[in-house]
């Protein structure tokens, strides 16, 4: 009989715990159930276009400051839906103050004249993938004397180093002294800078010919090339030589950014120190470039476009831009620079109107920093085919800057 309730016992007790153990098991699987169900976090965005033409292909920038963050995770990844049709927009967390952190996502917009549109933005579980097709790309080039090239899916570029700069000065032939920028006429929307500098190291063909994707035909030698820049004093254009260092920011499908540091450089007043931070987004023909100097800051900037004694010129300095057409065989190919009023020298005594060469853009730093942008449209491209249709979409992009999209978080 003692025996028979001591089991009873035993089993009571096993029971108890198989239970306590279950319901731990089963609260254990809840807790993993909400973490794992956890709901997306989720805004809504009102982009506003309060200009009277349309917005293409125009970036829209959020800072996640504004978006109020509570899991680190939530910065991993982000979805943009655009309401009207449901389709997902790329997205791209960039580092805007280059610190080494992101602080804000950008995504890219078409909107109407006078129009509104509303998207969706949502955390994704996993970490943004950039795949091969990155069409926003900038890398240096060690394997063709130091340069540092970028483009997107219209343009392309390239500055060079000082591997570069050492070769000149040992009079080698590969090698040249040049703070100009450089212009690769591509004619196709897919990157082409990994594959043209391969056929340059393999001996399979060259950049300077043109297959079907486009071809540098540009030669910057010494001169600004498209918006390179220097300082102009006692008749005589002084400039920096090659950068020193460069650093690498960010690519992706929207936009690509980096840094090129220059050594000191001279005039008859000045010793200059600058900093170039220099970005390209996705669908735009021209370069945004910012300069930073170290004090004493110079007065005024020239910002170059070198063209031809025949070439067509607009100084259109009340709207913003400048533009400069040349031929090029049976083409035609039109430079121009973009800067918003707040920077641009209004009136510049005894200040030439061409130098050695150059369309000069006189600029100057406000607290010690200069924005504007350069670029170039090539008729071969068929992106543009007249100088009209050049100079329309620079003053468009002047107007873009002095009209902001508006972004609006709503319900």
């Amino acid at each position: 009989m003692f025996r028979r309730i001591t089991l009873k016992l035993n089993q009571i007790i096993m029971l108890s715990l198989n239970i306590r153990r279950n319901k731990l098991i089963l609260a254990g699987c809840f807790f993993l159930l909400l973490a794992g169900c956890k709901k997306q976090a989720s805004w809504t965005i009102y982009v506003k276009n309060h200009s009277n033409f349309v917005r293409d292909n125009e970036t829209v920038k959020v800072p996640l400051s504004l978006l109020n963050l509570q899991n680190e995770e939530y910065t991993q990844s982000f979805i943009v839906k655009d309401v009207e049709n449901g389709n997902s927009q790329p997205v791209q967390l960039i580092d805007s103050n280059n610190d080494g952190r992101d602080d804000a996502l950008i995504f890219q917009v078409n909107i109407d004249s006078l129009a509104h549109k509303k998207y969706q933005l949502v955390t994704a579980k996993s970490k943004n993938v950039v795949s091969d097709s990155i069409v926003a790309y900038s890398r240096f080039v060690p394997e063709r004397v130091g340069d540092y090239a970028w483009e997107n899916d219209r343009v392309a570029f390239r500055m060079y180093g000082p591997e570069a700069q050492n070769l000149a000065l040992e009079d080698n032939p590969d090698g040249i002294v040049s703070s100009g920028i450089d212009c690769w006429f591509k004619r196709v929307k897919y990157p082409v800078i990994n594959e043209w500098y391969k056929k340059f190291t393999d001996k399979t063909g060259s950049y300077h010919v043109d297959t079907g994707e486009g071809l540098d035909a540009y030669s910057v030698g010494s001169s600004r090339g498209c918006g390179g820049i220097g300082v102009w004093e006692n008749d005589t254009l002084f400039v920096s030589q090659n950068f020193t260092n460069y650093k690498t920011i960010e690519n992706g499908p929207i936009r690509t950014n980096f840094e090129l540091d220059y050594g000191q450089w001279e005039t008859t007043s000045l010793k200059i120190k600058e900093r170039k931070k220099i970005s390209l987004d996705l669908g735009s023909n021209l370069s945004r470039i910012e300069l930073v100097f170290e004090p004493p800051y110079p007065k005024v900037i020239v910002a170059g476009l070198a063209c031809s004694k025949d070439a067509v010129i607009n100084e259109e300095a009340k709207d913003g831009y400048f533009s400069c057409m040349e031929k090029l065989d049976s083409t035609e190919v039109y430079y121009g620079i973009v800067a918003e009023q707040k920077y641009i020298v209004a009136t510049l005594p005894d200040a030439p109107k061409r130098i050695d060469g150059h369309l000069p853009v006189y600029l100057h730093p406000v607290d010690g920093k200069l924005v504007y942008y350069s670029g170039f449209g090539w008729t071969k491209s068929g992106q543009y085919n007249s100088l009209s249709e050049w100079n329309n979409y620079l003053y468009n992009f002047s107007l873009k800057l002095t009209y902001p999209l508006q972004v609006e978080f709503g319900d």
